[in-house]
């Protein structure tokens, strides 16, 4: 079911999909992908007023680019065959540093994400050709490889946030999917640019959303 975007939360329980009253984006989560917009502690404005803002701006970070995942254009090199990077492995965990960051660069209306008192490290095999890193959302059909669905939620993860690929040399490379928020490296304040692969080094930190890093290991 879905709401008539007047801020309240969405009907139907959790999954069910709700326009963001401040973007008009159908969405499925908690959070509105796109700006933050958090729908369960929404409350209804008075006559004539309007909702008060408790979320990230898209203004906060990089803006998008138009066309959605997957259409990124990428052409993966032929490899050897067979699994060349199987021996890697990511390690997903709430990086301080990170959130901190991105609370310089947005200001106060970041804070409004809290960093998570309780957040277990979580560790995933890479495999295979590709991986998409993002949130899973069982209505559009996104099953993420490396889902950060959480608990804890970050909610500035898009669903189909970046895109790990097996290299022909063994390696592993990141792309960012043209997401709202972006992906950064190594700490840099800078973001990589979308829809291009940037090879990964052991050791090698992706940061993604509010509070998340990705640690990529070889072996």
């Amino acid at each position: 079911m879905i709401s008539a975007g007047n801020g309240f939360p969405p009907a139907g329980g959790p999954g069910a999909e709700w326009e963001c009253p401040e973007c008009h984006t159908i969405q499925s989560g908690r959070y509105c992908e796109l700006d933050g917009y958090d729908s369960l502690t929404a409350a209804p404005p008075p006559e004539g007023e309007s909702p008060a803002t408790t979320y990230l701006s898209p203004g906060d970070f990089p803006p998008p680019a138009p066309a959605p995942w997957p259409s990124t254009g990428y052409q993966q090199p032929p490899g050897p065959g067979g699994d060349p990077a199987s021996d890697w492995s990511a390690v997903v965990a709430a990086d301080r540093d990170h959130y901190d960051a991105v609370l310089r660069a947005a200001g106060p209306a970041a804070a409004r994400i809290e960093f998570p008192q309780f957040c277990p490290e979580r560790r995933f095999r890479l495999h295979g050709t590709q991986l998409l890193i993002g949130r899973r959302s069982v209505n559009r059909g996104i099953e993420p490889e490396i889902d950060l669905t959480g608990p804890p939620e970050d909610p500035a993860v898009g669903h189909a946030h970046a895109l790990l690929i097996a290299q022909s040399d063994g390696r592993w490379a990141v792309i960012d999917l043209r997401s709202t928020n972006g992906v950064y490296l190594n700490g840099s304040t800078d973001p990589i640019e979308p829809d291009v692969p940037v090879p990964l080094e052991d050791g090698d930190r992706i940061h993604v959303g509010a509070w998340t890093t990705l640690t990529i290991h070889a072996g």
